[in-house]
């Protein structure tokens, strides 16, 4: 059955972790196969090194990450010391001939938040992985979001310019980019990014024209260094606004926590234990295996972004992008309407649109064209032709597909 893959980003430490940055802060070791079975068990598909440092180490995790049957991202020197060499993959061989034979071994991190500068350079890389990998795992990248400075950071007139660049000049077959939407003002005042909904089209919208697969980050902590705590329901949230505009896989920032008091833990704590957004995240994954399959084989249209009648939250964010003014959804609330081709039909991911700090459950109405079924609240629903509603709690959506005519 086809996957959306779920990708925990930040994994388990090796013991003693912080020797390497001359720090004298202690932990036994992590990488173990009741730490990464926890990881299947929540239901990822792949882990992402973040935590693991040096050849060996990186070794030892795709050993465990294959005793448990989980695929296995490295996070090696390429990323470390931002090299953009393409005769690394040879330097280094030796290693990664060694990786190469683990059926979990995924690919390599390549870069993190590239300049529009480093594209050529990028090419190179992802030429030189194909070179040497021969098919074997992917070389991965991440984009910058649109809060990153134009010139300091993206490198870019426009945050528009700077993802065309990047699916002209970089052959991968994916766009990867973070955007962490819930932010923290003077550590206590939580807010809901207003460009958040601008990049997730801008970015779907040229992988649509390009022919490329998104994939999308997920904030699972707080950022900011805020005082505040992070919900499960937050990244349900996140989880739903991707799908909606066609992602095909999330990454989790992050999955261990830090081992400072400055940041609270991720799904997992530094400690080891887990936190309720690694339940949260378990519930979730749970949910979408219901229908991610179904979900995979649609072809993502157009998102739209509909104003609440009762209530409007999002004025700044939906002046931007442009709110539908069609008529053919009608929400209480704001919601995000995903609209996808399925064979001659229709499917249609819906998302309550509300902050979940707000705890607000949204009624949708729409017509469906043909009795179709709904995957929703984490129940199957069937709705027939005609005028429908459906309500979705706080955090939620709901995705709608013609039903099976066998």
């Amino acid at each position: 059955m086809k996957k959306i893959l779920k990708i925990a980003y930040k994994m388990p430490p090796q013991e003693n972790w912080n020797e390497f940055r001359d720090c004298n802060q202690k932990n036994p070791n992590f990488i173990t196969e009741e730490h990464y079975k926890r990881i299947v068990d929540a239901g990822f598909t792949h882990g992402m090194g973040l935590l693991e440092h040096g050849a060996d180490i990186a070794e030892r995790a795709l050993q465990t990450a294959e005793r448990v049957g989980l695929k296995y991202y490295v996070r090696d020197a390429i990323n470390w010391a931002n090299i953009l060499h393409p005769d690394y993959y040879y330097y280094n061989g030796e290693n990664y001939k060694k990786y190469m034979k683990y059926k979990s071994f995924a690919g390599i991190y390549i870069y993190d938040e590239p300049n529009i500068t480093l594209y050529p350079s990028l090419a190179k890389m992802v030429k030189g992985y194909n070179d040497f990998f021969k098919g074997i795992g992917e070389p991965l990248i991440n984009l910058l979001p649109t809060y990153a400075s134009h010139v300091e950071q993206l490198g870019a007139s426009s945050y528009e310019e700077y993802i065309e660049e990047y699916i002209r000049q970089v052959p991968t077959t994916y766009v990867l980019y973070d955007h962490y939407p819930f932010r923290v003002r003077n550590r206590v005042e939580e807010f809901l990014n207003s460009d958040y909904l601008y990049n997730c089209k801008v970015v779907a919208e040229a992988c649509k024209r390009h022919g490329k697969q998104l994939r999308t980050f997920i904030q699972s902590s707080v950022m900011d260094r805020g005082e505040t705590d992070f919900l499960p329901e937050m990244i349900d949230f996140q989880i739903h606004t991707q799908l909606a505009h066609g992602s095909q896989a999330m990454v989790y920032y992050f999955y261990w926590g830090d081992e400072s008091d400055i940041l609270k833990a991720g799904l997992v704590d530094w400690k080891g234990n887990p936190t309720d957004l690694y339940y949260g995240a378990k519930k979730i994954h749970g949910e979408l295996a219901k229908y991610e399959d179904k979900y995979l084989d649609c072809k993502w249209e157009n998102a739209r972004y509909v104003k609440g009648y009762s209530e409007h939250h999002n004025e700044e964010e939906f002046a931007r992008i442009g709110a539908d003014e069609s008529g053919e959804y009608k929400s209480k609330y704001d919601c995000v309407v995903g609209e996808f081709a399925h064979g001659d039909g229709k499917a249609l991911y819906i998302v309550n649109y509300t902050s979940p700090r707000l705890c607000l459950e949204n009624e949708i109405e729409f017509v469906l064209d043909e009795d179709s079924e709904c995957y929703v609240n984490g129940d199957k629903i069937i709705l027939t032709k005609g005028k429908n509603k459906i309500k979705i709690k706080s955090g939620g959506g709901a995705f709608i597909i013609p039903a099976y005519r066998g």
